[in-house]
């Protein structure tokens, strides 16, 4: 492998991490929205409860 497409490999492993990673970041984000929101259904669900 000529050591132009040595570097090619290296800069798309490289870009791929580092789509992985947002791509990742993006889905905790949504996960802990969604929890989140969730939480906060059941506690207005357990405040009406209440009253």
């Amino acid at each position: 492998m000529s050591e132009l497409n040595e570097q090619e490999v290296r800069l798309t492993i490289a870009s791929n991490k580092n789509n992985a990673i947002k791509a990742l970041s993006i889905l905790e984000k949504k996960i802990f929205a969604d929890l989140l929101l969730r939480c906060r259904f059941f506690e207005n669900i357990t405040e009406n409860y209440r009253q």
